[in-house]
């Protein structure tokens, strides 16, 4: 696999998606302030054998998802992971990029959770493509299954405190070698909302902190605090990069 090393770390306070969320949020919410937020949980360990890399998030959101305004355009979510795969790696193409993506041998583990998902059929049908052999391709649905180097594909919900799902702050399972958020169509306290975007980001805790950042966000019609959120997953919020990324 050939990971993209990225250089600086620049820290994305103001993000498109975010922004335009809280416009969004505080129309529904309507009058009053926003929810306290509630003392920080301690941060989940990193699993032994596990580095604890700077972290690192890319942020796509793709403004021309649902076409007709209601159903997301598949289409629009294969072109989003092409871009993510590519920015991940580093690749010039979308299908040098997915072959980055596989293990030495042409193998590579998927763990997918909850099972389906635009962005994991998306994922899972490029890898097909460029895979010598497709059957190299495994697939599971738990995180104790999941070895280490793992390509995580999550699709991320928020219902009170409780982020979803639970592997974003467990410990089970390997360190993924990259985590994939399917933030198209998420849910938040129970109801859906098109934020039509995906995330990248190079371990758990980075994902799990930029997938409560957004939902919590969304939630609470306000900006989540980077700071506190970063603290709370055990990292410094001074060297996480994230990388707003628009596609049209």
């Amino acid at each position: 696999m050939t990971m993209r090393l990225w250089s600086g770390s620049t820290v994305f306070h103001g993000l498109a998606l975010l922004a335009a969320l809280v416009v969004v949020a505080g129309c529904v919410a309507g009058h009053g302030a926003a929810p306290s937020a509630p003392a920080p949980s301690p941060a989940p360990a990193v699993p032994v054998g596990e580095a604890a890399p700077e972290p690192w998030v890319i942020e796509l959101l793709h403004r021309s998802a649902r076409p007709d305004g209601v159903r997301v355009d598949v289409r629009a979510v294969t072109e989003a992971a092409d871009r993510l795969a590519m920015e991940v790696t580093g690749a010039s193409d979308p299908l040098a990029a997915w072959r980055a993506l596989l293990e030495e041998d042409g193998s590579v583990c998927l763990f997918v959770q909850p099972k389906g998902g635009a962005l994991a059929e998306s994922v899972l049908s490029r890898l097909r493509l460029v895979a010598l052999q497709p059957e190299a391709i495994r697939v599971v649905h738990e995180a104790a299954e999941a070895p280490a180097g793992a390509l995580w594909i999550l699709a991320p919900s928020l219902t009170g405190e409780t982020l979803a799902p639970q592997a974003l702050e467990s410990t089970a399972g390997g360190a993924p070698y990259v985590v994939f958020l399917d933030v198209f169509s998420p849910t938040v306290g129970g109801k859906p909302w098109h934020a039509d975007a995906v995330i990248a980001a190079n371990d758990r805790r980075a994902a799990a902190f930029a997938s409560r950042r957004l939902l919590e966000s969304r939630r609470d019609g306000v900006l989540a605090d980077y700071g506190a959120l970063a603290t709370r997953y055990g990292l410094d919020a001074a060297t996480i990069d994230w990388q707003p990324l628009v596609l049209h």
